[in-house]
């Protein structure tokens, strides 16, 4: 941090004070008005240090209302729409309104990430994200991450506008444009490769055992940013609401 400069008074080479000149009509001279620069600039630090400890404590605030157990096993996060628990790596619980269910599509879709990478068993995210009677493109994308070994790939979807289509008590279709990146073994040396694509995924969620369940799912790629879109009528709005937690 600068230092402030503003209190010190003008000295000499030897530290005494710089005399003053006396006053040619023999009263005593007094002391110039403060200019109020130095009681300012104090005002200002003391303003931007307040700012900076309350800022901290909000984030700590934050930090500790949304953070779950201490392990992977298990936790209890504390969010609005969900999820109110992760069991086994996997975030599951979720409100019964569009935020809910945009999270838990966004969370799927993450936890498929992780199970494709061999970082959670997808037969846990099967039992707590997954409905009873999934779509045959649903299976196939679920057995492509079955029995997957550790390879130290990365890859996670980054959601980048969550889109709810349609929302009834018991379904919802939700679509996720997002950007998918990671690093990747490129070759057998273990070198690393970085990717990146952007692509929308369209999910139906139905509500069972008292959570949104995933019974559906399509991929496509695109749009790519600036890419304009064919214009729709459809009236969904953009979700704000969601929350994405990332299971290390």
């Amino acid at each position: 941090m600068a230092k402030n400069f503003s209190s010190v008074t003008p000295q000499s080479v030897s530290g005494k004070k710089t005399p003053t000149t006396a006053p040619t009509n023999g009263k005593v001279a007094s002391e110039p008005a403060s200019t109020g620069r130095g009681s300012g600039r104090r005002k200002q630090l003391v303003y931007g240090l307040g700012a900076v400890i309350l800022v901290a404590l909000v984030v700590l605030m934050v930090g500790l209302l949304t953070r779950g157990g201490d392990d992977e096993q298990g936790g209890t996060p504390q969010a609005p729409h969900g999820p109110s628990q992760i069991v086994d790596g996997v975030p599951s619980g979720y409100t019964r309104d569009k935020g809910g269910a945009a999270t838990a599509a966004v969370n799927f879709l993450q936890a498929d990430d992780k199970a494709m990478a061999g970082q959670l068993n997808i037969a846990n995210v099967e039992k707590a994200l997954v409905a009873e009677n999934p779509s045959p493109k649903l299976v196939s994308i679920l057995d492509s991450a079955r029995d997957r070994q550790v390879t130290g790939d990365t890859f996670t979807t980054l959601p980048a506008t969550v889109t709810v289509r349609s929302l009834s008590a018991d379904a919802a279709d939700v679509s996720v444009w997002a950007l998918g990146s990671g690093s990747l073994n490129s070759n057998a040396a273990g070198d690393k490769a970085s990717v990146a694509t952007w692509g929308t995924a369209d999910l139906h969620l139905v509500w069972a055992d008292g959570d949104w369940k995933v019974q559906d799912y399509a991929f496509r790629v695109g749009p790519q940013p600036g890419q304009e879109t064919t214009s729709s009528s459809d009236s969904s709005q953009i979700e704000s609401g969601y929350y994405s937690f990332f299971v290390n």
